[in-house]
């Protein structure tokens, strides 16, 4: 909030827009003092900064000895809103009343209002005003609420906006209006009235910011859903011949499947529910579940479930080549928590899963499939494992923030070598071995990317078509640019035809067989 001394106009016209206002300074409890009073012709202005709330009713505070005792002040107001341009457009009042005011008479009839006017004589206690708006004002993020206060007297007084309004403005602001009440519980309406009615006191109202606060932390970490009166359940019959015409049929509850273990029924005092169905699913006494996700998650590091048949896990289906590893995993997963992560740790970890994936000759007529685990299954990356993998090599996958909004990637027409995902990728992971020394850049390129060191036999042609690629940018230096601007990070700095030649160089990395084949 920012307020104006009085500026002196030449005429009425521009009196509406006072010239050259100069800032007056706030005291520490938010009160503003006015070096003197407002003369005809004059205009204070208080500007508010832009409020999030509408604004329905405005308040002044006058303290105790703001002015002497007995001391007699004019007061009128007036409200607006000025828009980024610096035009205002008025805001009208409907009512307004103060706790204390000298009558007023208008054709011999007192006016139990101060809507044209607040004539005060100052008692020796504090005293406050408000005004009622016509419509709850709301200000854009460029608009600002502007109060013109005018007063024949130099006051010292604090303004407040709320949001909120009453039919009779001192039943709003007067705390003793709550505490007589019939209803004095603590309340949302009762708790709002009192802040409105208490609004100049910046201590109190700091102080009830800092309570809402706290209670609202109480609920950090939970999560609300909406709950409503379950309607009574429809009646459910068998229908013979799939006939729903036919209403003869017996009438069932709600159990699980009969086939599977752990069958739970429902009584007639007791309805089984959608709760009670995940409680069994989850329960000691079905294995299903806890069986199914471990041979799922198996197959995803190994090529083959425990069990091939994933979509059928049972006695129709083939058998698991290590039922004893099976039940083990389940237990273990179940007894854990149903602790994923922990899962997928403990099989990466395993030396089943860590052991090499050449076929061993004497195992090709026995176990041609590799039922039996004695080596590594090697095969193609999932697509979205193929992504990972090379944002990894390149240093730009992010492991430091999981979940949150999906992301849409960039995916053009083609294949890997001329996805901007990929090219982007090969240009991070070229910067990072051109930090390295040059006798040193291709064994780390062949490290990160297939995790073994380079054959002499691959490391001629890369370094034929590194020196082509770079004599090839140096004479097209717009082709280099064009190539390093793929992608949302910036290029490192550096020689462009180096990189751009060493870009290519890694997108053949990147892209090859082996770069995109779990071994």
């Amino acid at each position: 909030m920012a307020a104006k001394t009085p500026a002196k106009n030449t005429d009425a016209k521009a009196a509406k827009k006072p010239a050259a206002p100069s800032p007056v300074a706030f005291a520490a409890d938010a009160s503003i003092k006015m070096p003197r009073g407002v003369a005809k012709g004059e205009d204070f202005a208080l500007t508010f900064a832009p409020v999030a709330s509408p604004v329905a009713s405005v308040r002044i505070d006058i303290p105790k000895g703001a002015i002497p005792a007995g001391s007699a002040a004019s007061i009128t107001a007036r409200f607006g809103i000025v828009d980024a341009k610096g035009k205002e457009r008025a805001v009208a009042f409907h009512l307004a009343d103060a706790s204390h005011r000298e009558p007023r008479y208008s054709g011999g009839v007192e006016a139990t209002d101060i809507n044209k006017g607040w004539s005060l004589k100052m008692p020796d206690a504090d005293v406050h005003a408000v005004w009622l708006l016509d419509l709850p004002a709301i200000t854009k993020a460029d608009e600002k609420f502007v109060i013109h206060f005018e007063s024949n007297a130099a006051l010292t007084f604090r303004a407040s906006l709320s949001p909120l309004a009453h039919d009779d403005p001192l039943k709003v602001t007067a705390p003793e209006t709550l505490l007589a009440a019939k209803d004095a519980r603590p309340s949302p309406a009762n708790f709002g009235l009192f802040l409105h009615s208490r609004g100049g006191d910046r201590a109190l109202v700091e102080q009830s910011r800092m309570l809402i606060a706290a209670i609202r932390s109480q609920t950090d970490g939970y999560a609300w859903s909406m709950v409503t009166q379950a309607a009574k359940p429809l009646t459910v019959r068998i229908l013979p011949r799939g006939n729903f015409l036919d209403e003869t049929g017996p009438v069932v509850l709600p159990t699980t499947p009969s086939f599977l273990p752990g069958l739970r029924t429902s009584t007639e005092q007791k309805r089984l529910t959608r709760l009670d169905l995940a409680d069994w699913i989850t329960s000691k006494d079905n294995p299903i579940t806890a069986r199914t996700v471990m041979n799922r998650l198996w197959q995803i590091f190994h090529g083959t479930g425990l069990s091939a048949g994933l979509d059928d896990l049972g006695s129709q289906g083939e058998l698991p080549s290590h039922p004893e590893l099976l039940e083990w995993l389940a237990l273990e997963f179940r007894d854990k928590g149903w602790d994923v992560k922990k899962m997928v740790r403990l099989m990466v970890t395993s030396r089943t899963y860590r052991q090499s994936s050449s076929l061993r000759p004497d195992l090709k007529e026995t176990d041609p499939n590799n039922r039996l685990l004695a080596s590594q299954n090697p095969r193609r990356l999932d697509a979205e494992f193929v992504r990972d993998n090379a944002l990894f090599v390149a240093g730009l996958l992010n492991v430091a923030d999981v979940g949150g909004p999906s992301v849409k990637p960039y995916q053009p027409d083609g294949y890997l070598l001329n996805d901007p995902t990929f090219v982007e990728a090969a240009r991070a992971m070229a910067a990072r071995l051109l930090a390295l020394p040059s006798g040193e850049r291709l064994g780390q390129g062949f490290r990160l990317a297939m995790g073994r060191d380079i054959k002499s036999a691959e490391r001629a042609p890369l370094e034929k078509l590194i020196a082509d690629q770079t004599t090839y940018y140096k004479s097209n230096p717009a082709e280099a640019a064009k190539l390093l601007k793929v992608g949302f990070s910036q290029p490192s700095a550096g020689d462009p035809a180096e990189l751009a030649a060493w870009t290519q160089a890694c997108r053949v990395l990147l892209n090859s067989h082996e770069a995109i084949t779990r071994y």
